[in-house]
């Protein structure tokens, strides 16, 4: 889903139906180009998360769709479905720790969160840790999956495409 940050109104959605009937939303998380990336999972189906990105890639706009286990894993694999077109590159790195931490404790689930990612690069044998934080943990996750990409991809010496 897509909400205009102006004006609130939709302007772009998608609804993904699996045997067994429609997803539940349970999440989501705006980006600041106002961007809405909607969790939900499907009942029935061992409960796996779906997330959709849309994204702009070599100037190209591409929508995908990724499931995973949980919401975090759902976006990874969309991420990268998004991307592997324009950077087949990334098919070597892999989301290998994950870790979340409440930085104001005393806000209970009103907190703030850091995310942090530690990737790893097959062809490189090395790792990296990218950092995303926000009031919102999927939104962190988000930019902490993002970073990963573009620093593995800037470490490999890879153009912009």
């Amino acid at each position: 889903m897509r909400y205009d940050g102006t004006t609130g109104f939709r302007v772009w959605s998608s609804q993904t139906f699996r045997t067994g009937g429609a997803t539940v939303p349970n999440g989501l998380a705006l980006d600041p180009a106002g961007n809405a990336y909607l969790a939900a999972y499907a009942p029935g189906t061992s409960g796996y998360t779906i997330e959709t990105v849309k994204l702009t890639a070599a100037g190209e706009r591409v929508i995908a769709t990724g499931e995973g286990n949980g919401p975090v894993n759902a976006l990874d694999h969309a991420l990268r479905q998004a991307l592997l077109g324009v950077y087949p590159e990334i098919e070597r790195f892999e989301l290998i720790d994950f870790k979340v931490r409440i930085m104001d404790t005393a806000h209970g689930t009103d907190a703030i969160t850091r995310v942090l990612i530690e990737t790893f690069d097959a062809q490189a044998e090395t790792t990296w840790r990218t950092v995303g934080v926000g009031p919102n943990v999927i939104e962190a996750s988000w930019e902490a999956l993002v970073d990963s990409i573009v620093y593995g991809l800037l470490r490999a010496g890879i153009d912009a495409r």
